[in-house]
C-alpha cells in the first residue's frame, strides 16, 4: 500500500474523511470505526446506521472519502437527522493509515460504491494503485450525461473527479488514528470538547484553508455533479 499512499501524498491528499451521527462518537471512541458486520458483536456501544440497507453489499467494510466528504450523500442523511434535531460529525484520518493495511483490505471506487458501475466491476480491478488513479481521471460523465473535466473546472489535485468516489476499508480504524473531529456549530464543538471525546474538535472546516471548501457546503468545482443529482440545497 506504500505506493498508493505516495501517489495520494503527491497529489496533496492529507486525509480520509468519514461522517457519522454525533451519537455514534462514543462507541467509535471505544471500539474504533468498525465495519458494519462487526458492530453487533459489541453490545456495549451505541450505533445508528445512516443507511439501513447497504446497497453495495459490502458490510465487511467501512466507507471513507478522500480529502472532502461525500456531500451529496451527507446532505441526504443530514436531512433525516435534522428532523430529530441531530447532526453528523466528520472524522479526519491521516492518509498514512492506509500503510497499515493489506492490499486486499482497501477497495477504491471511482463513484458511489452502490452504483451499477462499481457493483459490476471485477473486485480485483478496485484494488491497488491502478484503481486509485481512476479516482482522479481527467474526465467523467455525470448521470445526466454531462462530461465533467478536471481541467475545465480547475479541480484541485487532492479532490476526486467524482465527489462520490469512495475508499472502503475491511478493517477497524482505531480512534487514536483520528486527527480531528469537525461539527457544524460552536455549541456542539464546545459540548464535545467538554465531554472529552477528542482533544481536537472544530466548528466547521475548510480543506487546505480554501474558503470554497467548507466541508458543510457543496463546492462550486463539482456543480455539474450537484445538478445531475437533482434537488440539493445544503
Amino acid at each position: 500500500m506504500r505506493e498508493v499512499v505516495e501517489y495520494l501524498e503527491d497529489r496533496g491528499v492529507e486525509h480520509l474523511v468519514h461522517f457519522t451521527p454525533i451519537t455514534n462518537l462514543g462507541g467509535i471512541k471505544k471500539r474504533g470505526i468498525l465495519p458494519r458486520n462487526e458492530i453487533d458483536g459489541f453490545p456495549d456501544i451505541v450505533f445508528e446506521a445512516l443507511d439501513e440497507v447497504r446497497l453495495d453489499e459490502r458490510t465487511d467494510m467501512s466507507c471513507f472519502s478522500i480529502s472532502f466528504p461525500n456531500f451529496l450523500m451527507m446532505y441526504r442523511y443530514r436531512t433525516k437527522l435534522w428532523s430529530r434535531e441531530e447532526d453528523v460529525a466528520l472524522l479526519f484520518i491521516p492518509i498514512s493509515v492506509l500503510s497499515d493495511l493489506e492490499y486486499d483490505q482497501v477497495v477504491f471506487c471511482p463513484s458511489n460504491a452502490a452504483s451499477r458501475e462499481c457493483r459490476r466491476t471485477d473486485p480485483q480491478d478496485l484494488l491497488g494503485l491502478a484503481a486509485v488513479e481512476k479516482l482522479f481521471v481527467e474526465e467523467m460523465t455525470t448521470r445526466s450525461g454531462v462530461v465533467f473535466s478536471r481541467q475545465s473546472e480547475d479541480l484541485p489535485d487532492f479532490l476526486t473527479t467524482n465527489p462520490q468516489a469512495e475508499i472502503q476499508i475491511a478493517a477497524t480504524i482505531p480512534w487514536e488514528k483520528v486527527s480531528f473531529v469537525v461539527v457544524n456549530d460552536y455549541e456542539t464543538k464546545q459540548s464535545l470538547l467538554q465531554s472529552g471525546i477528542h482533544r481536537n474538535v472544530y466548528a466547521k472546516w475548510e480543506v487546505n484553508n480554501d474558503s470554497s471548501l467548507n466541508v458543510f457546503k457543496y463546492p462550486s468545482y463539482w456543480r455539474a455533479w450537484v445538478d445531475a443529482a437533482g434537488d440539493l440545497h445544503g
